[in-house]
């Protein structure tokens, strides 16, 4: 009965982190044209914005983190036959997308040089 409970739980996580996954794919879809529009104009509301932005990444490292407990949980539905090779390249988007979410945060949360930190 316990196992069961858990694999119900790790269904439902997947499937949330799936959904987070989604919902910063469309997040990101919205805000970059907004972004590049701001940006182009060089409007004061650009990094309130781009503020928003760090939520794609977020939702990005989720899928991902869903995607790899399905690999793992269903050994057959391997992409390669190495699974190192596959545990490599997953690890090194997490990693991608980890970099991207911190440049993001200082960026846009972190000030200029010239300023404190916000």
């Amino acid at each position: 009965m316990d196992a069961e409970r858990k694999n119900r739980m790790s269904s439902n996580l997947v499937r949330l982190s799936g959904l987070a996954a989604m919902l910063g794919g469309v997040l990101g879809i919205i805000l970059t044209p907004i972004l590049t529009y701001l940006w182009a104009t060089n409007s004061d509301v650009y990094g309130y914005f781009g503020r928003a932005y760090f939520l794609v990444f977020l939702g990005c490292i989720a899928g991902l983190v869903a995607l790899y407990t399905l690999r793992r949980r269903n050994p057959g539905w391997q992409a390669t036959e190495k699974l190192g090779e596959e545990t490599l390249i997953i690890g090194m988007t997490f990693v991608g997308l980890v970099m991207g979410l911190v440049g993001d945060i200082l960026e846009y949360w972190g000030g200029s040089p010239s300023e404190g930190f916000a």
